[in-house]
């Protein structure tokens, strides 16, 4: 088993030391990106607090008699774009490219965040429109853990 609070807290920990992170952050928007663990429903990150990343516990599953352990984790990030490139025919949002840009590097991060366990399964997925001229994404992870009879499995 692992505690949850150790999931969410490795995962802030982690991103808050990646250096590629915090250089494409400098380099796309002049500041860091802020890191949530959690937030506050009646004030959630806005425009103004891009680039931000927001990381939610999901659920837990686990018992006396299952032979896998599952966690789902939720990571999403924002940021403000509203630019868009013209290359002939095709016009494409600035935002989409950097959301994405964004995203491999939270991903790449995530996926070294532990030597012990490993993200067994995630979706990605990106939300152009809705809150436009801030565009978000966010990926769910699934972390499968083996039942060890009388011990934890550390992260």
């Amino acid at each position: 088993m692992i505690a949850m609070r150790d999931i969410l807290d490795r995962f802030a920990t982690t991103l808050a030391g990646t250096a590629a992170l915090d250089a494409w952050c400098q380099d796309k928007f002049g500041k860091d990106a802020t890191i949530y663990v959690g937030f506050d429903v009646r004030e959630p990150p806005g425009e103004a607090d891009t680039p931000f990343i927001v990381i939610q516990p999901g659920a837990a599953s686990e018992g006396d008699e299952m032979g896998m352990f599952s966690y789902i984790v939720t990571v999403d990030w924002g940021i403000v774009a509203d630019g868009s490139t013209t290359t002939g025919q095709v016009k494409e949002m600035d935002g989409l490219k950097l959301i994405d840009e964004l995203g491999r590097i939270i991903l790449d991060a995530l996926r070294g965040a532990s030597s012990n366990v490993s993200l067994s399964s995630w979706t990605y997925t990106i939300e152009p429109v809705e809150f436009f001229p801030m565009i978000l994404a966010g990926v769910s992870f699934t972390i499968n853990v083996p039942h060890l009879i009388g011990g934890a499995v550390a992260l």
